[in-house]
């Protein structure tokens, strides 16, 4: 349209294009900009909301956290009675280590029973 401004206005539209042509791409490099960021939110807005989310699915399933807890504390009891009275010298720091281990396996395949809830939200 300012196209066909300029061919029927003539020499004074004519000085107005560089401006407004400036003003489009100055438009589009914005509209680029708002569409390359990929969170508008704020980290601490997100936060937020991604917690609430969390506390009212807590709320929503209660036995299912009761049961989480008491699975820890289970564990927690079982890996602590068996690695109680470890010594210090080289067979303590390896049987250590493999506690560690196992910690760590138990807590990642712990995680992963909450995988289909991750698909529920999507």
């Amino acid at each position: 349209e300012e196209e066909e401004e300029e061919e029927e206005g003539g020499g004074a539209t004519a000085m107005r294009t560089p401006k407004s042509r400036r003003r489009r791409v100055a438009a589009s490099r914005d509209a680029e900009r708002a569409l390359s960021r990929k969170h508008v939110a704020p980290f601490a807005k997100q936060t937020r909301l991604l917690c609430g989310r969390l506390l009212r699915n807590l709320g929503r399933h209660p036995f299912l956290l009761a049961i989480h807890l008491l699975g820890a504390f289970a564990v927690a009891v079982g890996v602590g009675s068996i690695f109680y009275d470890v010594g210090s010298d080289q067979g303590g720091i390896q049987n250590r280590m493999g506690s560690l281990f196992f910690i760590l396996l138990y807590l990642t395949l712990m995680s992963l029973s909450s995988l289909p809830v991750w698909r529920e939200d999507r």
